[in-house]
């Protein structure tokens, strides 16, 4: 509508202003639209069409053509009336003067440009050569000419005229117009504009648009002067979205040669494989680049897609397999997007590199070892064709840096070749212990800790929370072998078990061929096991198995999926697949997953937010076409769904948390460090004067180009502090001194998602504090009611038991033992019961010692006072019976019974019940050499008195016989010499026991529960038995001799009471013994006393009660003719 109104306004302009012009005679076919200026630029468009016009030289007849018009050419003549208002309005550019224009068209006829031409030339209708018939200025410059044969005619005409008259000055003529495009003529006077390449699309509703697809760029180098953006462009529909192939041949792989066919053109041709000796390794493939030039250029290798060739191994190139599967992994992208936030940030930061930019070369390896080595070989190369240490394109810069490796696979990949050309190689990802090792890979530098680090975190982590019951998913790959022997071994170290190991299928046609049974294995394995913590190690890409199983179960309500911790390696990165919902998140809220450290960078929100389809390279519109399904680069297309979707900023803050976030993860992060370490190291080269040089033709420093081998010095040494706060440095592995994050996966019920940080894991600090948790910010799985689950093959162990591994179980199977008497478990779970100290004791819960009590028997203990009160009480009575006996020393009885003999028995009694004494107390060093050898020898003195007075007895009977040679036995002699000489025998006895092996105190810590018995040791037992034995040995005789005395005729025989008192005697010692043995402690020493006191007692009874009798209660018995009786 704006045009139809602009040309219906135009004429009447025209007509206003036709006074000033010669009158025309002629009628013709061309409109001319005038606008008067200081100076008028004439232009000769083609904006109609004529058809029928006849071909002859008269005037042509309206009548006998036909007019229709091409549309979109009218905004040529609209570009120029917007042009010259512009310059109008702009006092700048040319103050005081205006400009005007004439614009005639031609209508796409040689003719008609001749015509209007000379209508420009003479400022008239009718032409008129050579004369300016009006009072307009005449045309200065003419605009024309939209193919060859118009611009030749044009041409023609006007080199007559000379016009335009400003060719000193156009030819020199260099600006930058409003849109920011430089303008300038090449010495061929042509604007290398180069053309745009477009790609036609008719959409369902019959609109039209046309995408900007590629670009021909004259003035770039021969390499570079064509790009094209494949991936935007929408093919025909018989292609299946695919590149179409067209081609006589198909492409000669490496180790074959191109022969041409006899008769055909050069693109038929056949493949015949090199002879021996020769090689061909030239190959037409390029991978895609996403790059920006820079005085320094740094590569990177990115893994963006996860793709499947079709089986065909060493057949052809890389990059020309079929592809049976591509499915993009949206998070990875950022990786790009962070190296190209830090290398923008350096380059706007003139304090790190002044007068030094940056450059990147990006490729996509799609996570496949060969298009790995391809990739990295291309970066190495300079020229579009891969020759290595060849420098085909003087134009672009040689590789300063690699940053590339996401596992430890592609890192081993991509080191096997930069290495040869000493290149820095930056891993951005998790890398195996073995890529620390210098020797075989002296130029890897870690940008994230080694794996061990993360190793040593899970087991820290399951001791945190006491799981010792673990299951374990790992790809059925190398990485994931690894892992499993790997973190088994630590696991047993640690008394970990665990209950499963799954290798899920990595190969993409493979878990096609056999998802269901792999969906079998898992159910199984899940149902039977009853471990409720899974460590899961890789990434979504190689456990699509796992993913699909965990959808379907979660959608079938199964229970094996319920109830379980999920325990995700760094590998792990909870993102969908191309622009999937969350269905395979569900089944982990409450998960646990080890990252790369990461902290917000300064900046990088508002760069992601800046993005958008119109202003990307051809992966991030890759990244947009798939997830916002936006069908083209720019949003002029008149697709207004589309253009809702992919026009403007902040499209990334549309897309849930498991597609794209806007934080940035831990490997961009790390990339986001790597790019930071490589400027900062060429940086500290420049910041020495001896990287400067003068160059004699210019008044200025030039710097010296760095090599990428000398960088290597300066990066094991770098350290600084990047724009998050963190410091950035290397250890003596070459590896980054981070750590991991530990966060805590939550799904919402509305599907969205978040990971919460929860912990860290510091390689630095001391042992046992390197997992740092907050228990308490843990969001657990539903199941669980918000309380620390629980993953053992048996229950815990309470304090006061031990475990006792069950035979063919693993170590965490096990029952439950109740700890022996003196030992204790003071702790859940334990592996073995601790003895107590021999001070002290088990309670009766086996789990705390107190201290023994100090036990012996004690005059303070009911049993001591019983036992010191009849000591002493036993011995009043005997010190009574021998003040009887003094007092009636001259009575008949006394007398009868050897006076001497009955005082030293008495004597002997008394000291015996004064000795039990020395057992009650704590023993001592004099108590115990005094105990046993005094016992034994007063009880010795007593029985040799026993036996003195019962050998006197017989001795006096058979003295009695007329002839008898026993008298001599009746003297007093004989009675003490057979005392002295049996008390001589165990003196003997004692000295030698004192003198060899005497008894001594000691501390019986073992003997009775909860007590400490202080005894005295007898030294030597032979030596305590030999004592016993011997005073045994008396009490035998002294028994037999009595016994046989017993029926000697007498009123009062004393036989009977010695036979009596010695039954007594010898009945308790014999009883002694055996009691002796079975008891322990006081109680030992306590049967001692009792038996000293009751033998004493019945050697005191037996034989003196008659006697206190008769001289007490019946002294008319005292006489001695009732002693003499027949």
């Amino acid at each position: 509508m704006l045009l139809l109104l602009l040309f219906l306004l135009l004429p009447q302009a025209i007509s206003e202003t036709s006074d000033e012009v010669c009158e025309a005679t002629t009628d013709r076919y061309s409109h001319d639209y005038l606008k008067p200026g200081d100076h008028v630029i004439g232009a000769v468009l083609s904006v109609q069409i004529v058809t029928d016009l006849q071909v002859s030289f008269r005037p042509p007849n309206p009548g006998l053509y036909r007019v229709r018009s091409e549309i979109k050419n009218y905004q040529h003549a609209l570009a120029l009336l917007f042009a010259v208002e512009e310059i109008n309005r702009d006092p700048s550019l040319m103050p005081n003067v205006t400009l005007g224009f004439h614009i005639y068209d031609n209508a796409f006829q040689a003719r008609l440009s001749c015509d209007v031409l000379l209508s420009l030339l003479t400022m008239e209708k009718d032409s008129f050569p050579n004369f300016n018939c009006g009072k307009e200025p005449s045309t200065s410059v003419v605009i024309g000419g939209l193919n060859s044969e118009a611009s030749i005619q044009t041409a023609t005409m006007l080199d007559l005229y000379k016009i335009p008259q400003l060719h000193p000055f156009l030819r020199k003529v260099h600006f930058n117009n409003n849109a920011g495009h430089e303008i300038f003529f090449n010495e061929n006077m042509e604007f290398n504009s180069g053309y745009d390449i477009l790609n036609l699309v008719a959409f369902p509703n019959k609109s039209f648009g046309q995408l900007r697809v590629g670009k021909i760029d004259s003035q770039a180098s021969l390499n570079q002067s064509f790009t094209m953006k494949g991936d935007a462009i929408i093919w025909p529909d018989k292609f299946n979205k695919k590149l179409p192939h067209s081609a006589c041949c198909e492409r000669c792989r490496p180790g074959y040669h191109r022969k041409a066919r006899g008769g055909e053109p050069s693109c038929c041709y056949d493949c015949l494989q090199c002879p021996e000796g020769t090689v061909s390794n030239y190959t037409e493939l390029v991978l895609r680049e996403f790059k920006e030039a820079g005085d320094y250029v740094i590569g990177g290798i990115f893994s963006l897609h996860s793709i499947s060739f079709d089986s065909q191994p060493f057949r052809k190139s890389p990059v020309e397999f079929e592809l049976s599967m591509m499915r993009i992994l949206p998070k990875n992208f950022q990786h790009v997007m962070a190296l190209q936030f830090a290398v923008t940030e350096i380059n706007n930061n003139p304090e790190i590199l002044p007068n030094v930019t940056l450059g990147f070369r990006i490729t996509n390896n799609s996570y496949m070892k060969r298009i790995t080595y391809f990739s990295t070989l291309q970066l190495l190369a300079t020229g579009a064709i891969i020759k290595t240490n060849y420098n085909c394109d003087t134009d672009k810069r040689k590789l300063l840096a690699l940053v590339g490796g996401v596992d430890t696979e592609t890192s081993i990949h991509i080191s096997n070749l930069v290495s040869i050309y000493k290149v820095p190689q930056l891993s951005y990802g998790s890398f195996d212990p073995g890529l620390s090792g210098k020797s075989q890979f002296p130029f890897f530098y870690g940008m994230v800790s080694s794996e061990a680090s993360q190793y040593q975190g899970i087991v820290h982590l399951l001791q945190h929370f006491t799981w010792k019951w673990i299951g374990l998913i790992a790809p059925d790959d190398d990485n994931g072998e690894r892992f499993v022997q790997t973190l088994m071994a630590l696991l047993t170290e640690h008394d970990l078990c665990v209950a499963f190991t799954e290798r899920t299928m990595t190969t993409i046609s493979d878990i096609q061929e056999n998802i269901w049974k792999q969906i079998e294995t898992l159910n199984s394995t899940f149902y039977k096991s009853e471990a409720n913590v899974v460590v899961v190690y890789g990434d979504s890409r190689v456990l699509m198995a796992l993913t699909v199983w965990m959808d379907i179960s979660h959608k079938a309500g199964q229970m094996a999926l319920i109830g379980k911790v999920w325990i995700m390696t760094v590998q792990w990165d909870f993102t969908a697949v191309d622009s999937q919902g969350l269905w395979f998140l569900r089944p982990f809220h409450g998960a646990l997953s080890f990252t790369s450290h990461t902290k917000d960078v300064p900046g990088f929100r508002d760069f992601l937010r800046t993005l958008n389809p119109g202003h990307t390279n051809g992966f991030m519109w890759e990244f947009y076409r798939k997830v916002f399904q936006c069908r083209t680069y720019y949003s002029d297309v008149s697709d207004l769904d589309n253009e809702r979707k992919c026009r403007g900023e902040k499209l990334l803050e549309l897309l849930p948390g498991a597609v794209f976030e806007l934080s940035m993860s831990g490997q961009s992060y790390s990339t986001y460090n790597a790019i930071q370490v490589v400027a900062r190291a060429l940086a500290k080269m420049y910041s020495s004067s001896a990287r400067y040089r003068k160059v004699r033709k210019r008044e200025r420093l030039d710097l010296q180009e760095v090599q990428p081998w000398q960088l290597h010095h300066v990066l094991r040494t770098i350290r600084f502090n990047n724009s998050a706060g963190d410091e950035v440095y290397f250890n003596e592995n070459q590896e980054s001194a981070t750590g991991y994050d530990l966060v805590n996966c939550i799904v919402f019920p509305n599907g969205s998602f978040t990971q919460v940080k929860i912990g860290k894991i510091d390689p630095q600090a001391p042992a046992g504090q390197d997992l740092l948790t907050e228990d308490d910010a843990i969001t657990w799985n539903s199941w669980f009611q918000q309380t620390v689950p629980i993953s053992v093959c048996s229950d815990s162990c309470h304090t006061g038991y031990s475990r006792r591994v069950r035979e063919g179980d693993p170590i965490c199977c096990y029952d439950c033992a109740p700890c022996p008497e003196g030992t204790i478990s003071n702790q859940t779970d334990g592996d073995h019961c601790n003895k107590c100290p021999d001070d002290q004791y088990s309670n009766q819960g086996r789990d705390q010692c107190f201290p023994k009590v100090i036990h012996f028997l004690s005059y303070k203990e009911p049993l001591g006072i019983v036992s010191a009160s009849s000591s002493l009480s036993f011995s009043l009575i005997t010190a009574l019976v021998l003040t009887i006996f003094v007092k009636h020393q001259d009575t008949p009885v006394v007398k009868a019974n050897n006076r001497d003999v009955t005082y030293v028995l008495l004597l002997s009694l008394l000291l015996c019940f004064l000795c039990s004494l020395l057992f009650i107390g704590q023993p001592s060093k004099v108590t115990c050499l005094l105990r046993q050898t005094t016992f034994g020898l007063i009880f010795s003195v007593a029985v040799s008195s026993v036996l003195a007075k019962t050998v006197t007895v017989v001795a006096a009977f058979k003295a009695t016989q007329p002839g008898s040679k026993m008298r001599k036995w009746l003297r007093k002699r004989v009675a003490n010499s057979i005392i002295l000489a049996c008390s001589l025998v165990q003196l003997g006895i004692c000295a030698v026991w004192l003198w060899t092996n005497p008894p001594f105190p000691d501390i019986d810590l073992h003997s009775q529960s909860g007590e400490i018995v202080l005894q005295c040791d007898e030294g030597s037992v032979t030596m305590f038995y030999c004592v016993l034995g011997y005073m045994g040995l008396l009490a035998i005789v002294s028994f037999v001799v009595a016994f046989l005395a017993r029926n000697l005729p007498d009123s009062f025989n004393e036989a009977k009471f010695i036979t009596f008192s010695m039954l007594v005697f010898c009945s308790v010692w014999v009883c002694f013994v055996p009691t002796y043995l079975s008891t322990k402690g006081k109680y030992m020493v306590a049967v001692e006393i009792f038996s000293i006191l009751v033998s004493g007692a019945g050697l005191l009874g037996c034989i003196f009660s008659p006697k206190c009798y008769i001289l007490i209660l019946r002294p008319n018995l005292n006489l001695k003719g009732q002693i003499i009786r027949k």
